[in-house]
């Protein structure tokens, strides 16, 4: 479920997770969703504009509207690591650290001259560090709703997009979808593609106007023509469920694959699988429910031939737990040791597991611990195969038993039944 365009936040590089990178393709670069919050997204980083507030600033927004949305996305998983994002960003800093008080100070002095001189773009931009907050300039919807109204009047698209968030938000005047739309409308029609994008997202809902798929899909088509790639997103799913357009798996693909700068078709087959297997929990307030295990193998397979780690991952699991395909423990163990050979921590961690517990196979400890001391060292799973190693030594699976080793790793790991070991340990 893609959210609404923002101007607004744009976030520095993070380090991938599952909770801000849904589709699991290791992306660098996300915008959080400040309407919604039911997910996080792609942006180009070219987005970044010059002369914004920074980046702190930005989060004071995102952190409010965290809060205010928690307890809808609370149901989806993510709200709580979205708010952990935001809340280290914000006090972790960001690029307001380089900037010293007295030269943004200046900065703002210099932007309010040029918009009391009637320059609409300073207008606009005005109205943003107002929007915001920040160093120079105390926080006001009433005065950025003023300025952004100011530069609006002059034709300013980008003003014009901005007062059509505010009545869409309520920032600064009563909300009234009516009145946000006339403001995107404005704007889109001079080629603004947030506008464009945001007057889909109104058709897709029927905020303010008929729920209407086509034009939605119109206005998308538009946005998408300007390289938006969230645009390119709400399309592919277009045509995954058959909202407004024919359904078509192959032209989804199609709009999925511009969204990946290297190994597009492997990641967009991927992409696709996931939102088969998963569209229950990502998609379920737009959607409903289109889970279909077969087809997310199938194009899960597709993917996985063509090499793509995480799609092998998944394949190693369908067999595994037997989602779509017959279980079959032997070919899991084939696509997680493809998978693994690449790098992907779930698999290394889940090829010891399978090895070590005997999972639809004999025990193997030797091949436990080293895909073990493998995923031990990195990734989301280290602190699982962490555990499992406390348990080898602590035991003498497959390796020397030595207690001081296990209680190194039981401390390492923090995963539940850790502290039990670690008080067995430590009591003799």
């Amino acid at each position: 479920m893609s959210p609404r365009h923002s101007q607004r936040i744009v976030l520095p590089s993070l380090s991938s997770c599952y909770a801000c990178d849904p589709w699991n393709i290791g992306v660098q670069d996300i915008r959080l969703d400040h309407r919604l919050l039911s997910d996080c997204y792609l942006i180009h980083p070219s987005e970044a504009k010059p002369g914004q507030n920074s980046q702190s600033s930005r989060i004071v927004r995102t952190m409010e509207s965290l809060i205010n949305g928690m307890s809808k996305i609370e149901k989806y998983g993510v709200g709580f690591i979205l708010f952990c994002i935001a809340l280290g960003i914000f006090f972790g800093g960001g690029s307001s650290k380089n900037i010293h008080h007295s030269e943004k100070t200046k900065s703002i002095n210099q932007i309010e001259k040029a918009a009391e001189q009637g320059n609409a773009k300073a207008e606009n931009e005005l109205g943003e560090d107002y929007n915001l907050g920040g160093e120079g300039v105390p926080r006001s919807n009433a005065k950025a709703n003023y300025w952004f109204m100011k530069a609006a009047a002059q034709g300013y698209a980008p003003g014009q997009d901005s007062l059509g968030d505010d009545y869409c938000f309520g920032w600064g005047e009563p909300k009234n979808y009516v009145k946000a739309n006339y403001w995107f409308m404005k704007a889109a029609e001079q080629g603004n593609a947030g506008a464009e994008y945001n007057l889909g997202y109104d058709y897709q809902y029927g905020h303010g106007v008929p729920q209407n798929y086509s034009k939605a899909n119109y206005w998308f088509m538009k946005a998408a023509a300007q390289g938006d790639i969230i645009a390119e997103r709400q399309i592919g799913d277009a045509y995954v469920y058959g909202y407004g357009v024919p359904q078509n798996d192959l032209m989804a693909l199609h709009w999925f694959a511009k969204l990946f700068k290297h190994d597009a078709w492997a990641k967009a087959e991927y992409h696709l699988g996931k939102i088969y297997y998963d569209d229950g929990q990502y998609n379920s307030l737009k959607y409903g429910t289109l889970q279909n295990y077969s087809k997310s193998d199938y194009w899960w397979k597709e993917s996985a031939e063509l090499g793509y780690a995480r799609a092998e991952n998944k394949m190693g699991h369908a067999y595994l737990y037997g989602k779509g395909v017959p279980q079959n423990t032997t070919q899991a163990i084939y696509w997680y040791a493809k998978s693994a050979a690449q790098g992907n921590e779930y698999a290394e961690y889940i090829l010891g597991d399978i090895y070590f517990k005997g999972k639809g196979v004999p025990k193997n400890y030797a091949k436990a611990d080293y895909w073990l001391k493998i995923a031990a060292l990195h990734g989301p799973a280290k602190g699982l195969a962490e555990y499992l190693l406390g348990e080898a030594y602590y035991y003498g699976y497959g390796v020397p038993q030595d207690s001081m080793t296990a209680l190194q790793l039981f401390r390492k790991s923090g995963v539940r039944g850790s502290n039990h070991m670690i008080k067995l340990l430590e009591n003799g």
